[in-house]
């Protein structure tokens, strides 16, 4: 399985996650905001 990024945006906020492998989560959750700013930091990450 290639690396897989999950993207929660059923609210005003967004939470994501990352799985390198099936069942193995990278790091802990994330959340940003539906802003133009926010959506650029994760684009730079």
């Amino acid at each position: 399985m290639r690396p897989v990024i999950g993207i929660d945006v059923s609210k005003g906020e967004s939470e994501g996650f990352i799985l390198l492998e099936r069942n193995k989560p990278y790091g802990k959750s994330f959340r940003f905001q539906h802003t133009h700013e926010e959506m650029n930091i994760l684009l730079l990450k």
